[in-house]
């Protein structure tokens, strides 16, 4: 599926393109995929009027131009090609507004990884290949009426014929499939009220102008993705195309569909929305504590540190080891160990902020990079540590006392270290404390 891609990389930070640059090739190494860059919307159109691809890359900000700008172009143009937007500043409402005009993924720079851009890729082609087989049949719909029959009723997809009123007339079985509803349950019901429930995507409300839309559309087809209630409660993510055949009466949004016939053709795409969404999460998280892992940590601090150069931002690096652990684990066992290190990481939540990235890097080890640090007082955080232990080691009832030393450094956004360097450094001093936190509880102790 993703055998000699051809993709469109449109960034006008050198830096960042190089970063995308690399992940993509890295993923798809044994793929050799071409890749083109841009770094305005101008250069962009015109590599879009020369060239196919299979996926475009896309920054929400290039320069003064607004990414979504560029969409807009290709909706204009009549281009169809899968859109993945990169973002180091938008929110989430930018993001449901990226989705509503047909971008297929929306990534967070600050949160790349190489699995999760190339699977990213990957869905964005297998998505794109669906809407083309989808385009093939919705013709062969118009064409024929025999073949329309035959199509809805084989077709892996849930595809419906609406009357006038917007209420089904036809649906073949593939929704008892996909929702589990039998054909007679939904002849004669409205598909805005049946399909259009409350989701994370965008509201009900939002959904439904968005259907009477395109279902007073002159011409086009019309997609969107949304979240149908299956029986049982299930939720299923379904992506819809909604082509309008016929004559419009220029009836105003709020009536009910005025073409003579409207086609829906859902395919169930949950398996990717859910394999997106764990991609998020799973691929730099620990299992045991839920804290970022050594990938997260280096990503998210490597573009941390971009950031700081950038605005001239000071930050600090915390090195953390949880004393004894080996200890516990051949003493008591790795199930207490398990609970030390999930206490452990308790005890370093309350007293980090949010805006903190929080890692455990090793057995033992978490790391801990203050995103914003001009007026840290370490004092003021050790103090916060050795709180957490101490309600830990008097509430829980373990037969074990949890103990934390630490190593502090600055980073100074002037200088040239790297985050490696900084972790190294941290990592030496905390090894000092440990050594004077051991010395001073026993003179005669060693590591």
């Amino acid at each position: 599926m993703t055998e000699g891609l051809k993709i469109l990389l449109i960034d006008d930070d050198e830096e960042d393109a190089l970063i995308a640059r690399d992940l993509i090739r890295k993923g798809f190494s044994k793929k050799s995929p071409k890749i083109d860059e841009a770094r305005s919307v101008e250069d962009a159109q015109q590599l879009v009027k020369e060239n196919i691809y299979d996926v475009i890359i896309v920054d929400y900000m290039i320069g003064s131009s607004d990414g979504m700008e560029f969409v807009d172009w290709l909706i204009a143009e009549g281009i169809t090609v899968p859109i993945i937007m990169l973002t180091g500043q938008g929110g989430e409402s930018v993001a449901v507004d990226a989705m509503k005009r047909g971008v297929r993924d929306y990534l967070n720079k600050w949160k790349l990884s190489q699995e999760l851009l190339c699977r990213s890729i990957s869905n964005a082609v297998k998505l794109g290949e669906l809407e083309h087989n989808k385009a093939a049949a919705e013709k062969a719909l118009m064409d024929s009426e025999l073949k329309f029959r035959e199509l809805v009723t084989f077709m892996p997809a849930i595809v419906c014929e609406l009357n006038s009123d917007g209420t089904v007339k036809l649906i073949n079985v593939a929704v008892t499939t996909v929702l589990g509803y039998e054909v007679e349950e939904l002849i004669g019901v409205s598909w805005a009220e049946w399909f259009i429930t409350e989701d994370e995507v965008g509201g009900a409300a939002e959904r439904k102008e968005q259907f009477l839309t395109a279902c007073n559309s002159s011409s086009g087809v019309f997609s969107f993705e949304l979240v149908a209630k299956a029986k049982k409660d299930a939720k299923k993510y379904i992506n819809w195309n909604i082509t309008a055949i016929g004559e419009s009466n220029n009836r105003s949004k709020s009536d009910a569909p005025s073409h003579k016939r409207v086609i829906c053709i859902g395919t169930d795409v949950t398996e990717v929305v859910m394999l997106r969404e764990r991609l998020q999460t799973l691929s730099i998280l620990d299992e045991l504590t839920s804290l970022y892992n050594r990938r997260g940590f280096y990503t998210l601090a490597e573009q941390q540190i971009k950031i700081a150069k950038r605005y001239g931002r000071r930050m600090t690096v915390v090195f953390l080891d949880l004393d004894g652990l080996k200890q516990i684990n051949d003493t008591l066992g790795h199930e207490a160990g398990d609970t030390a290190i999930v206490g452990a990481s308790a005890v370093l939540r309350e007293a980090f902020r949010e805006s903190d990235i929080i890692a455990r890097i090793g057995g033992d080890e978490f790391i801990v990079l203050v995103t914003d640090s001009e007026s840290l007082d370490v004092d003021i955080i050790r103090t916060r540590i050795k709180e957490g232990v101490d309600n830990f080691n008097n509430t829980q009832n373990q037969p074990f006392k949890l103990s934390i030393s630490d190593g502090v450094v600055p980073y100074d956004p002037e200088s040239d270290i790297s985050i490696d360097e900084l972790t190294k450094q941290a990592d030496a001093l905390m090894y000092e404390n440990k050594m004077r936190k051991k010395a001073n509880t026993n003179p005669n102790s060693t590591r």
